[in-house]
Parts: C-alpha cells; structure tokens; sequence
C-alpha cells in the first residue's frame, strides 16, 4: 500500500497543539474506519480542536496529520487516552511548597518540645489545550528523625490523591499527608564575673542549645492517568535521584 494513497483516504491536517518527543510513546497498528487499510505509527500529539492527531510513520518516519473521523472508533478512544498522556508529559507544571505549623509546645525544667505538622502543598498546572482525566496522583514525602543528633534517620510517608479532572488551562492543587514532628531545645544559662573589675556587676548569659529536631527532606509525586504511570517529580533533582524507588513496588502499566 502506498503511504501517499493512505494519507489521501484518512485526510490530513498541519495544526498540533500538544507535543511529546516520539520515543516516548509506542507503536502501534491503526484501521481506517472501514476497515480495509492499516498502518504502523506513533502518535505524537493531538489537537482537540480539528479532532486529528499528528503521528509518526514507522515505515519510512514520515510524519502525518489523520483525522480521528477517518479510523475505526477503538483507534479513535486509543489517540484520546495517548492525548492526555501526552499532555501529562509535556505540559504538566508542579509547585512545591513546604509547610511547618507549630502546633503545641511544652515545657518541662529546662526542656522545651515544639511539636509540628509538617508536609507539602502541590499544586499541578495543566498547560496542555487538552482535559485530563482520570488522574491519580501518587506522593513519597521524606522526612527524618533527630536530624541535628547525627544525621537521623530517613522516614517515608506516601499517600494518594484522586483528581477527575484537571482541564486545559488550570490547576489543582493537593496537600500531602501531615507529619507530625518535633523539634527538643534546652535552656541553660552561665555566670561571669566582673573579671579584673571587682566593682563590675555579675553578667549573666541565657544560652538555648538545640538538641534534636525533626525535618521535611523532600517530596516526590507520581502521576497516573488511566492507571498508567506517565510522569514523576519531586521538589528537586537530587530528591529524585535518591529517593524515587523508595515508592511501593507496583506494576507502572
């Protein structure tokens, strides 16, 4: 079958609106709507307003624009859920924000303990021209223990978060699972004397030595649509570097 021929019969268009580098996406066999043709491409992205995708040929690397009218009604439904896919992995924004909020403190002698809620506040911005739907949002919040006795030791909290809908143009916005921290400060105080001024008066100094205290790390956030893990992020790269296997061990498809 010529491609020429094929391109003729599904109509084309030239406008795209969501973009996603091809190897990112896989192969596949589409049908025309009757049908009696088929080819092997990848779709590359797709534009909501005319209904067509733009997509790769495998045979050849050419690339097409095909009208979602012109294939058969599974094809169709496949390049919408690659849409929002697409548009998860290209034109998803993420904003971190960490919160500490000091919720009770109590003194006891020369010991004071600050207890705290602490986590993050995300927010997702969907730049894309398309609707996503059906996003579950998975987080991995790090925190650790004691972190100025030594260096503490890591603690992991995830948590997940069910959004129907993030369109085209907004955000939405999700707060991690609240930690609950402390932070351990002595007081003490020392006397000197007027040293070599017998007259001078007796100063006295107030020292607070911070003894322990809990702290946020990092966080990181995985993003499904439709069940199917399309991107991950955290507040910073050596976060992810480090910790984005310390999620629970799940199937990503």
């Amino acid at each position: 079958m010529k491609i020429s021929n094929l391109i003729w019969k599904v109509g084309l268009f030239t406008c795209c609106t969501v973009a996603l580098a091809a190897g990112e996406n896989e192969w596949k066999s589409f049908e025309n709507a009757d049908g009696n043709q088929s080819f092997t491409a990848r779709v590359v992205s797709y534009d909501a307003k005319r209904d067509s995708a733009t997509m790769i040929m495998k045979k050849g690397g050419q690339r097409i624009s095909v009208a979602l009218s012109r294939l058969k009604e599974a094809d169709q439904a496949y390049v919408k859920e690659q849409a929002q896919i697409l548009a998860a992995n290209s034109s998803f924004r993420f904003k971190f924000d960490k919160f500490m909020e000091e919720t009770a403190s109590n003194r006891i002698g020369d010991t004071t303990t600050t207890t705290y809620h602490g986590g993050y506040r995300v927010a997702v911005s969907n730049y894309s021209s398309v609707n996503v739907e059906d996003v579950e949002v998975e987080d991995l919040v790090i925190w650790r223990k004691d972190s100025f006795e030594g260096m503490g030791d890591d603690q992991f909290v995830t948590g997940s978060h069910q959004i129907s809908t993030i369109f085209a143009g907004s955000n939405d916005h999700f707060t991690t699972a609240g930690i609950q921290m402390q932070g351990v400060v002595k007081k003490g105080s020392s006397s000197t004397s007027g040293g070599a001024c017998p007259t001078c008066p007796t100063s006295t100094v107030t020292t607070r030595t911070l003894r322990s205290r809990d702290q946020l790390v990092g966080c990181i956030v995985r993003i499904r649509i439709a069940g199917k893990v399309v991107r991950t992020e955290a507040n910073n790269a050596a976060v992810l570097k480090k910790y984005q296997d310390r999620f629970p061990s799940v199937a990503e498809d």
